[in-house]
């Protein structure tokens, strides 16, 4: 139960009511925010990958120099996918889903195919029942790893592992699985993703036959490899932590995996730019809606109401230590 200054106390049902209402102003798009994301995102990302291009001729290693900056573009450029595929971006769905398959393109990432599996994953995190709905982190609690068979149990510590995790997994996720059509896609999610394979293909035989595929590749990889590990770490980050919140079908409460199953971070200020905002991944997931650059202002409103849990990077980057879920006590665990 929690009270309003000079009001009775509310149940909290009521509370979350009141709390989704008061941020639901949040929503509105600024066409200034756009632009200033636009110049600070897709097109310093483009000039970097051009200049990459030119100064490869004098040295690959200028390539690798030049993507130091690149990379933190390249971050935040997916912070910009990430807000089209909720129809927050643009006003215009019709230019979110542009922008978003533009930016695609330089993910090797089906617009289309990860806006789907997103969408699931904001309707069943946390839901302990509707796991194989929800592309998250692979999670398994503690009863479940210790009935698990020997070769499951070594799969699942090997993905577990940091030096996994941030290397193999977000490699093979990007290049490998988002390859693949599949009958649990629809229609239009499918041909969206042979259409990328056809441009992908496409683009490397013009490399190929153009500017050569060494330097095609040493434009992209110095990039490419730690922006995915990047982002494979923001998203271990938003629900891995000791304290979140896990719940079975029958006592799942929505607003609960939101606001105390999705992280607060206290990144550095850059930190907070690069990613768009992610930290504060429990205002996202209580209202998609809201574009990052609102997403600070709606916390501000939530945590008048509410005392949502703060975190460091420090205590995110000892979150890699938890494997398990402990459902007797409610918290992320190691393994024994």
């Amino acid at each position: 139960m929690q009270t309003i200054t000079g009001t009775p106390p509310m149940t909290d049902r009521e509370l979350f009511s009141e709390i989704s209402f008061r941020i639901r102003k949040y929503r509105q798009r600024d066409d200034a925010h756009v632009a200033a994301i636009l110049f600070t995102s897709v097109i310093p990302f483009l000039v970097l990958i051009t200049l990459s291009y030119f100064l490869y001729d004098l040295s690959k290693w200028y390539s690798v120099l030049i993507s130091i900056p690149a990379i933190f573009f390249y971050v935040r450029m997916f912070a910009v996918l990430h807000d089209c595929a909720h129809g927050t971006f643009f006003r215009d769905r019709t230019f979110n889903n542009l922008l978003g398959h533009f930016i695609g393109l330089f993910f090797y990432t089906p617009f289309l195919m990860w806006q789907d599996g997103h969408h699931k994953h904001h309707v069943n995190s946390g839901n302990l029942d509707k796991r194989n709905e929800n592309p998250d982190v692979w999670l398994m609690t503690e009863k479940e790893f210790a009935a698990t068979p020997a070769p499951t149990k070594m799969a699942y510590r090997l993905f577990r592992s940091p030096y996994v995790y941030l290397t193999i997994v977000p490699l093979a996720l990007f290049l490998l699985l988002f390859r693949v059509p599949s009958k649990w896609f629809s229609s239009k999610i499918n041909c969206n993703i042979i259409i990328l394979n056809v441009v992908i293909v496409a683009a490397w035989f013009l490399a190929y036959h153009t500017i050569g595929l060494e330097k095609f590749i040493w434009m992209q990889w110095p990039v490419c490899v730690p922006g995915f590990a990047v982002g494979a770490f923001m998203f271990y980050l938003q629900h891995q932590f000791e304290g979140s919140y896990y719940s079975h079908d029958e006592d799942f409460v929505f607003e609960i995996a939101s606001l105390k199953g999705s992280s607060f971070y206290r990144f550095p200020g850059l930190l907070n730019w690069m990613t768009g905002n992610v930290a504060y991944h429990h205002v996202h997931h209580l209202n998609p809606g809201i574009p990052m650059y609102n997403l600070v202002a709606a916390h501000e409103e939530i945590i008048k109401l509410y005392p949502v849990q703060a975190l460091t990077l420090r205590e995110g980057l000892r979150s890699f230590r938890l494997k398990l879920w402990d459902e007797e006590h409610q918290k992320m665990v190691p393994f024994s």
